[in-house]
């Protein structure tokens, strides 16, 4: 009984680590407080934007010890509302705050968009992406810029392989876009 009683405690313990968010962002003052701790990467990206989707600030991380909280003064940014977005390899998660004269204050917000794997394998080019909430599409152009591909995706999880050993070797691109991101990559075919 206490072996059951402990396997249902641990099963509950790992389901709320599941459910929290990937990373805090909370407000102290006229400061931002940033704890990636849901983060496996050790880099990330922190944007902020304002309402007319002008980037006002942008800055690299990279701390090899996981959980380092990051403070962010905001102090200087006119009154108003912002996006702040913290990027990784794999991800994007957004939030908005809003700003007065005398503090700040985040908005339950919080999206988070899953950018595209695409791998290759000689001439097997593997694209894979989860599609929440976004129209996307999809295009392959060839080394002159030329679409050989084209299509509008609206399935939530998108898989597909696409086989170029028909074609002539060379530098082709996959871009994708996905809402208001678009993602480029260079794939090199060889013979």
């Amino acid at each position: 009984m206490k072996t059951f009683f402990s396997i249902l405690l641990m099963a509950l313990l790992s389901t709320a680590s599941i459910a929290k968010p990937e990373f805090e962002l909370r407000s102290q003052g006229k400061s931002i407080i940033i704890n990636p701790s849901g983060w496996s990467a050790p880099g990330y990206k922190i944007m902020i934007k304002d309402v007319q989707g002008q980037v006002v600030f942008i800055q690299d991380y990279f701390s090899p010890v996981k959980g380092n909280m990051v403070k962010l003064n905001v102090d200087q940014l006119p009154a108003g509302e912002y996006e702040i977005e913290l990027a990784d390899d794999f991800r994007i998660q957004k939030q908005t705050f809003s700003k007065n004269t005398e503090r700040i204050w985040m908005k339950d917000d919080i999206q988070t968009i899953f950018k595209p794997i695409i791998k290759t394998e000689g001439a097997i080019i593997k694209v894979n992406f989860l599609n929440l909430d976004h129209s996307s599409s999809i295009e392959i152009l060839d080394p002159s810029n030329r679409i050989i591909y084209s299509s509008e995706i609206n399935q939530k999880q998108y898989s597909k392989q696409f086989n170029l050993s028909s074609v002539t070797p060379g530098e082709y691109y996959v871009h994708i876009v996905q809402g208001e991101h678009s993602y480029w990559t260079n794939v090199s075919i060889k013979e």
